[in-house]
């Protein structure tokens, strides 16, 4: 099926929709976020599969039985900020340097959403998606440090046995079996 094109509707691809159009369709800003089942105590360690569909953290049924446990633990995350009232959008200065460079929204979690989540991590939702060296820069995680070269044997001592032992006898290394 060939889509109709127009002046005002420049096609880029099969879709038919422009790069401008695509980034509008990918943006959560417009959303009605899903509720969620808020509870007193918080803390919910439950997994979250997202939920909508034709989105840039979106997965197929095959394609979401193919990750690995913990990237189906970091787009529950994603998912949960992006679909939930537990994200919201921080405004352009506040936003990561990674969104902020690429002009993209910068989706974290809500100070009572992280509440609600037990390990919830304070990166960004496309911070969780790629590691990136630094890590997310508004995540309040430690820096990793570098650890120093190998030291080495900590003492070139020769290893004695504990405690009071007789002399070795005359011509003995010292060394029993």
């Amino acid at each position: 099926m060939i889509l109709p094109t127009s002046p005002t509707l420049p096609r880029s691809g099969p879709s038919g929709m422009s790069q401008a159009q695509y980034q509008q369709s990918q943006s959560a800003a417009n959303r009605n976020p899903l509720p969620w089942n808020w509870t007193a105590a918080g803390n919910q360690a439950a997994s979250y599969t997202p939920t909508v569909p034709d989105k840039w953290w979106s997965h197929t049924p095959e394609q979401w039985a193919a990750l690995s446990e913990v990237k189906r633990r970091d787009f529950g995350h994603i998912g949960r900020i992006m679909e939930t009232e537990l994200g919201t959008i921080l405004p352009e200065d506040k936003a990561c340097d990674y969104c902020r460079d690429l002009h993209q929204e910068c989706w974290v979690y809500t100070k009572e959403g992280a509440r609600q989540i037990i390990n919830h991590g304070d990166a960004c939702a496309r911070c969780r998606v790629t590691a990136r060296r630094g890590g997310c820069s508004i995540s309040k995680r430690k820096k990793t440090q570098k650890s120093p070269e190998f030291p080495g044997p900590r003492s070139n001592k020769p290893l004695l046995p504990r405690g009071p032992q007789p002399p070795p006898p005359p011509g003995g290394s010292g060394i029993t079996v």
